[in-house]
């Protein structure tokens, strides 16, 4: 009798972990949702925008993949994973939107994308890094180097 509770439970305790292993593609996955638009103090340049982004992009250990009027692509690495962000950007703000990545289980499911939480720290570490390199934020405007 007993045997056969443990056997219904350890089943029961199963489906319940495969099934919300399933909803994003890994049992720690989040859900991967449209970005916000990060906004900067008024008063910002466009060349003081498109700064900050390169000064905290480099200040995080991202690297430039791609750099066009109103838009920087961006790629970290970080031993065997890998993410790659659009940052459009104008003198309101910017937005840090997801590209690619590697090894941060990233799935689509029921129409809707999925991501280790991995990926929300290193974009947070970015946009706050970012405005922080703006700037009203950081003193006198200063060239990027």
């Amino acid at each position: 009798m007993m045997r056969k509770i443990l056997t219904v439970a350890a089943a029961a305790f199963l489906a319940v972990g495969l099934s919300a292993c399933s909803e994003g593609g890994g049992g720690r996955n989040v859900e991967l949702t449209p970005p916000q638009m990060v906004s900067v103090p008024a008063g910002t340049s466009l060349d003081a925008m498109h700064d900050a982004i390169l000064r905290g992009a480099r200040d995080r250990s991202w690297n430039v993949s791609r750099d066009e009027p109103g838009r920087v692509t961006l790629r970290i690495d970080s031993r065997s994973h890998m993410a790659v962000v659009a940052v459009p950007y104008s003198p309101s703000g910017f937005t840090v939107e997801y590209v690619d990545s590697q090894n941060l289980n990233y799935v689509q499911n029921n129409g809707k994308r999925y991501i280790h939480p991995t990926y929300y720290r290193w974009v947070r570490n970015l946009e706050q890094s970012i405005q922080r390199n703006t700037p009203i934020h950081s003193g006198a405007p200063r060239a990027y180097r």
